[in-house]
């Protein structure tokens, strides 16, 4: 059988390794490495490094990926999230500012009619107040939460009536307190009422909200 030099089987291991040498090629390659020592070290460490852990390594080098993979897509969910807390804090903050700073907002999102009225005494009998442009109360945006409160600067406590046009009393209370308020769900919006008032002292503050 001839035989080959140690050269060239370094030259034929990889092929070998693979199973493409031919038949006869492959006896002589078998026979080198069962006679040379050095040749038979090499060829089997060459076989752990390029056989054995390749598929170990490659799923190594799999998960490593995959884990650097899951960092960076937690940091950019974590990076999305800041930022999108940060936008809807600025549009929050910036909304709060348009509403409070900005008159027509406030007064469209928070509408209300605001009635003072100093030194009064009805003497105990109904008077008539004048709320809104026209002298009527009317409920016209969805926005109004419909209440009445007597504001705590008050002097003393009201009585309360309410009417439509034709004078048909829709809601009647005898004391209101400074501080205290009153539901007027019972008002239907964009219609019109007289608002009458039994009071005495100093000031009354009345708020329509």
């Amino acid at each position: 059988m001839e035989k080959i030099s140690c050269s060239i089987a370094k030259d034929l291991m990889p092929l070998y390794m693979d199973g493409v040498l031919s038949a006869e090629t492959t006896e002589v390659m078998k026979a080198h490495l069962e006679s040379c020592g050095n040749c038979r070290k090499e060829y089997e460490t060459m076989e752990q490094e390029w056989k054995l852990p390749s598929s170990v390594r490659l799923q190594e080098e799999n998960k490593k990926m995959l884990k650097e993979l899951k960092h960076q897509i937690k940091r950019k969910r974590i990076l999305t999230g800041v930022v999108a807390v940060f936008l809807a804090a600025m549009v929050l903050v910036g909304g709060y500012l348009v509403y409070e700073n900005i008159g027509v907002v406030h007064e469209y999102f928070s509408p209300s009619f605001e009635v003072s009225i100093r030194d009064i005494d009805t003497f105990g009998e109904w008077e008539k107040i004048s709320v809104g442009e026209d002298g009527y109360l009317n409920f016209d945006s969805v926005f109004y939460k419909k209440e009445m409160v007597v504001h705590a600067d008050s002097s003393d406590s009201i009585a309360l009536r309410i009417m439509d046009r034709e004078g048909n009393v829709i809601l009647e209370s005898e004391e209101i307190l400074p501080g205290e308020s009153i539901d007027l769900e019972k008002l239907h919006r964009n219609t019109d009422y007289q608002v009458e008032i039994k009071a005495k002292g100093e000031a009354v503050f009345l708020w329509f909200v």
